[in-house]
């Protein structure tokens, strides 16, 4: 029967990707994106697999079995799972007719894990009940995201060519991350949205339609990963700012307030503490321990300890995990990844161009973006396996990023892009 239902439910999706308008992409098969749905989704059921048998932290079976006890609620009651499914969490007094549900949950009073258990109770509406389905789910919802980055990134520069852009996207971490049932894929799915909608708006296409999308993935975004959400949001507008403005004018001078405006608030309302917001998170990491946990100072509440950390906070997220840590494939293929990446970065401070960089919309949105995360997960995070998975979705920004800010990537890019357009020919 679950064999049946994925089948079925694979044929729907890998229908919309090829005729639905949705999809629909100038000079780009749709044989490929049929294949790369593909592979994220056979990645998808793989992740729980390795999640099961081999690997450590089980979140992504702790979402999908307390979406079954928000499930059962709906043969009793259907208000009750209207309630926990969409109504608010985390609060006190519990209310009394949820409490026996609320007791049997883990997540209720975690904002971001609950959104995923809230998300998994709606796949419980269509997937008879069986993981695997909702892996499946996870992935197309991953796929949906990946493909509008994909998109946007090709529409801000024509020049990197389609295919270049789609070899990006196999990166084995972004590839494979992602794909799972866990947060990294919603945070995906939740940047595409966004992305889309900002499209949309340079295209002057402001309507319900482009509030929608922003708001699904802005509302997203905010739910599972809090973070993520404040660090795009001054990316986006130096972004849009650098339509009016020389792009690194706008993005100084953005990023510049916003840090004016923390610094500010913080002397002024004591009580918004953003030092101890990072050192709740850090300290919550330094508490587990891991197999590729890493010695890590805790933060104290000073900006001057903050900025101490910031060397290490820096280079920890471009060099782990490191060969030695690995006892397992999959670390070693991340570590691979890792210093592979960490060769691209010194290119790209070797044959640096300043002045392409700083007239690139783009790549500044790209850099801007995918650093200040990898900065923050280097702040909190000890553990080089979570590294992997917490960076995944940056990279296609950060190589973005590298390769339309150096002297020699152009002239590569465009003999890829020949090269592939005249092995594979599009008719």
């Amino acid at each position: 029967m679950e064999i049946a239902v994925l089948i079925i439910y694979t044929a729907i999706f890998s229908g919309l990707i090829l005729k639905s308008k949705l999809f629909e992409k100038k000079n780009l098969p749709r044989h490929y994106l049929l294949g790369f749905f593909l592979i994220k989704a056979v990645l998808g059921i793989v992740y729980g697999i390795l999640f099961q048998k081999h690997l450590n932290g089980k979140d992504t079976f702790v979402y999908f079995n307390e979406s079954k006890i928000i499930f059962n609620t709906f043969k009793d009651n259907p208000l009750y799972y209207l309630q926990l499914t969409f109504g608010v969490n985390d609060y006190r007094p519990e209310p009394p007719h949820l409490l026996p549900y609320i007791d049997a949950m883990n997540f209720w009073y975690d904002q971001g894990n609950y959104f995923m258990v809230r998300l998994n109770s709606i796949f419980q509406l269509f997937s008879f009940g069986y993981y695997n389905v909702h892996a499946l789910f996870i992935s197309f919802m991953s796929f949906v995201g990946v493909f509008n980055i994909f998109n946007f990134l090709s529409e801000q520069h024509q020049k990197l060519g389609k295919y270049y852009l789609f070899a990006i996207f196999l990166i084995p971490s972004f590839l494979f991350w992602p794909s799972g049932l866990h947060k990294e894929a919603v945070v995906t799915f939740a940047i595409g949205l966004i992305l889309n909608g900002v499209l949309r708006l340079e295209k002057k296409q402001f309507n319900i339609t482009t509030l929608l999308i922003l708001g699904i993935g802005f509302g997203s975004l905010a739910l599972v990963r809090f973070y993520v959400f404040i660090l795009i949001t001054p990316a986006l507008i130096a972004f849009y700012l650098s339509k009016t403005y020389k792009p690194i004018y706008a993005f100084a001078s953005v990023y510049f307030i916003s840090f004016s405006t923390i610094f500010t608030l913080q002397k002024i309302f004591p009580s918004i503490n953003f030092l101890n917001e990072l050192i709740i998170r850090q300290r919550s990491f330094i508490r587990l321990v891991g197999n590729t946990t890493f010695p890590m100072d805790p933060l104290e509440p000073t900006w001057s300890d903050l900025f101490s950390n910031l060397p290490w906070a820096i280079i920890n997220p471009f060099i782990r995990p490191l060969p030695f840590e690995c006892d397992k494939l999959l670390c070693m293929i991340s570590s691979i990844e890792t210093w592979l990446l960490l060769f691209g970065f010194i290119l790209f401070l070797v044959f640096i161009d300043v002045r392409k960089m700083a007239n690139s919309r783009i790549a500044l949105f790209s850099l801007f973006f995918s650093f200040s995360i990898m900065v923050i997960i280097g702040l909190l995070v000890n553990n080089s396996g979570a590294i992997v998975r917490y960076r995944s979705f940056v990279l296609p920004f950060l190589i973005i990023g590298f390769s339309l800010s150096s002297k020699i990537p152009e002239k590569s890019i465009v003999m890829m892009r020949d090269f592939f357009s005249k092995k594979h020919p599009v008719s």
